[in-house]
């Protein structure tokens, strides 16, 4: 349990951290303004983790944007990041639509900008294990990123140290596109989490692409 003092002098002592693990300190009273003053102050960062996997609570896209990160080092993230998407029941309108989906993917494009900018990355988490506290069962996060290259991907194809991406429990939109596009840009990755576990079931076009290629991250 991590209360308002607490983050407060986390806050007020991150100029010099390197490693920040929030992983196991459940309910806790820290923002994303706090995450991101961390964000934009530790230049030593290196790994940074920070899940609220039993509470209704992320970071928002917009919060990461604010400013810049003072770290150029960071090897380990693991963020639950809710971007704003838009979904058929949402908007009856198909002009408005359009807009609203192109606005999301505008802030899907800068993030991973933002994102791709640590190229020291080897560990890029921002799966969306979100348990719900009544039920004890994880659910889907759908206010994330698509993870496709009409959002974006491309951003992040300096992280040719990344080994490990996990995006699971998101309503990810990930498919073969995406996976060849793993291949030929990230050398060392050893495994991508998630990428049979969104919210919708993968494609036949994804299963056969699998099973014929055996990517070494399968």
């Amino acid at each position: 349990m991590v209360g308002t003092h607490g983050c407060q002098g986390v806050v007020e002592n991150c100029d010099n951290l390197t490693v920040l693990n929030m992983m196991e300190s459940g309910n806790t009273a820290m923002t994303g303004a706090h995450i991101q003053t961390i964000l934009s102050r530790a230049k030593n960062l290196k790994s940074f983790q920070f899940h609220v996997a039993f509470r209704a609570q992320t970071i928002s896209a917009m919060d990461i944007l604010m400013s810049e990160w003072a770290t150029t080092t960071l090897e380990h993230i693991n963020l639950m990041i809710d971007v704003p998407r838009v979904f058929d029941e949402d908007i009856t309108d198909e002009d408005d639509q359009a807009v609203a989906i192109e606005n999301s993917r505008n802030i899907q494009r800068q993030l991973l900008r933002h994102l791709g900018k640590q190229i020291h990355f080897k560990t890029l988490r921002i799966g969306g294990a979100l348990m719900n506290p009544s039920s004890g069962s994880y659910v889907h996060q759908r206010n994330c990123v698509e993870f496709t290259l009409e959002t974006g991907l491309d951003e992040l194809k300096n992280l040719k140290k990344l080994e490990l991406l996990d995006i699971q429990r998101m309503d990810h939109r990930a498919g073969v596109p995406e996976f060849e596009w793993m291949v030929e840009n990230w050398p060392q990755i050893e495994f991508v989490a998630g990428m049979l576990h969104s919210l919708h079931p993968p494609s036949n076009e994804v299963k056969e692409w699998l099973a014929n290629h055996q990517p070494s991250w399968q």
